[in-house]
């Protein structure tokens, strides 16, 4: 009876401890969305290169860019081309007549970027006349290289529990200056890799 009594007794234990620890657990991510295009690999290291053309505060946005998504704990890591590394991400500047501040330009038709590889396009001069406005250029930053690891637009999120830096448009500002990318954009790009 007494050995009974321990076995319910330590099953009440433990019943309690996995009530306590998914009250604690973080939530599911629920604004990221998933384009489909993704780089090679579960861990990919995606080297870059800057055409001649790039700004210096397009050139610096970039790099804070991706020193942000790497002070994360996600699966990947940009960082410079060397020789020898096989080039994933070419970052340039033109004058485009559409309206976006940047954008990732490749295709995917099996899922994985053609190459492994993808071009980023800064636009100048700004269509949101942003200008030199670092901060807002490195939260662009961010959002396109988001677009690079697979993550896609989300729309309808808010600050409050489903903050993404991957929102469509600029109201992602208003979630907090340089603290992206935010949890559900890291969720994201786990889910991706």
């Amino acid at each position: 009876m007494a050995y009974v009594g321990r076995n319910a007794l330590v099953l009440t234990s433990v019943a309690a401890l996995a009530l306590s620890l998914s009250l604690f657990a973080s939530p599911p991510a629920d604004a990221y969305a998933l384009t489909g295009c993704k780089f090679n690999g579960t861990d990919p290291v995606v080297t870059y290169v800057f055409t001649g053309l790039v700004s210096t505060s397009r050139r610096s946005a970039t790099l804070d860019g991706a020193a942000a998504w790497n002070a994360t704990t996600v699966p990947s890591t940009f960082r410079a081309w060397r020789s020898g590394d096989p080039l994933r991400l070419t970052v340039d500047e033109a004058s485009y007549t559409d309206t976006f501040e940047a954008r990732i330009v490749g295709t995917c038709p099996t899922g994985v970027w053609v190459g492994n590889a993808v071009q980023m396009d800064w636009n100048t001069p700004s269509s949101g006349g942003l200008g030199g406005n670092a901060y807002a250029l490195e939260g662009i930053a961010v959002h396109e290289l988001g677009h690079a690891l697979g993550l896609g637009h989300t729309t309808g999120t808010t600050c409050s529990g489903t903050a993404s830096v991957m929102r469509n448009g600029m109201p992602f500002w208003s979630c907090g200056w340089g603290t992206w990318p935010f949890y559900d954009d890291r969720q994201g790009v786990r889910a991706i890799y």
